[in-house]
């Protein structure tokens, strides 16, 4: 005689395969996760002394989240293990504190953190670099962190304009003595490109004291692209300032107070002079680079 079918049971059986599929296998899976990922720590050799304490990997400058970093796809970044990471900051640190002859980190580590959305934003006050995961494996291991390790161990100027000048300095400072990167950005040239009338006003605003003024005498918002002419001319008139009367007179004048009046007793020149010898100095060197 045919076994009659029971629904019930069959019911029965289909919740029970559920439940193991949502709650039993991914368990079982984290935990297999999680071994493998204890398994391959123990077989890590590191290239550079790194430390891991109280949910910690630390090196001489910095520290970076033990959960954080285990939990990131280093197959997209150019870091097979941390101490390598750890140890490229730590050479930041000691390159641009060694050129600059500051460091305002003292003995404080720098915490590299990925919980926030964004690229590379700083937090002076407690000595954290910021990225999200995304930015971190796509582009840490193609862009430089000398800018936001810059910050940290230097400190911004009370001039923005010559703090964007002395960062990009260093960025490309650091890009030969780390990276050994041949190529590099003229920007001498690069601002002549900018020069042109509807950028002119942006002019008025280099190497001044303050922070950047973003509207005009109207109150109307200067258009990005003119901001973004700003940045490089300011990078322009330092690289100008450093080349042509050194490193020790700009950091003079970048740790300055009030920087408008500093220029004169530093440079015996006024901004205004300076500007119009950095100008006449651009307009040469983008002749003799392109001949036009």
């Amino acid at each position: 005689m045919r076994k009659k079918f029971n629904i019930d049971k069959f019911v029965y059986a289909l919740v029970a395969l559920f439940l193991v599929a949502v709650f039993i296998i991914p368990i079982f899976g984290e935990n297999l996760k999680d071994f493998e990922k204890q398994r391959a720590k123990r077989n890590i050799e590191y290239k550079y002394p790194v430390t891991e304490k109280d949910g910690w990997y630390s090196s001489e400058h910095c520290r970076f989240n033990v959960k954080e970093w285990d939990n990131l796809y280093l197959r997209y970044s150019g870091y097979t293990e941390v101490s390598e990471f750890l140890h490229l900051v730590d050479i930041h640190v000691d390159t641009i504190s060694e050129y600059i002859g500051v460091n305002n980190l003292g003995d404080n580590l720098i915490t590299f953190t990925l919980d926030t959305e964004g690229y590379g934003s700083v937090d002076g006050e407690n000595n954290i670099i910021k990225y999200s995961n995304y930015y971190f494996l796509n582009t840490i291991d193609k862009a430089s962190i000398t800018r936001e390790v810059a910050e940290l161990v230097i400190g911004n100027s009370n001039s923005a304009s010559l703090t964007e000048g002395l960062y990009f300095y260093i960025e490309q400072y650091a890009d030969k003595a780390i990276r050994l990167k041949s190529i590099q950005q003229d920007i001498i040239c690069r601002s002549k490109i900018d020069m042109n009338k509807e950028n002119s006003v942006m002019l008025q605003y280099v190497g001044q004291n303050g922070d950047y003024i973003r509207t005009d005498e109207d109150g109307e918002p200067y258009l990005n692209r003119q901001m973004y002419a700003l940045y490089i001319f300011s990078r322009s008139f330092s690289r100008y300032l450093i080349d042509e009367y050194g490193l020790d007179k700009y950091l003079e004048l970048y740790f300055s107070e009030d920087i408008n009046l500093q220029y004169e007793k530093i440079y015996n020149k006024s901004l205004e002079e300076l500007r119009e010898l950095w100008i006449e100095h651009v307009n040469k060197r983008y002749k003799e680079v392109y001949g036009v």
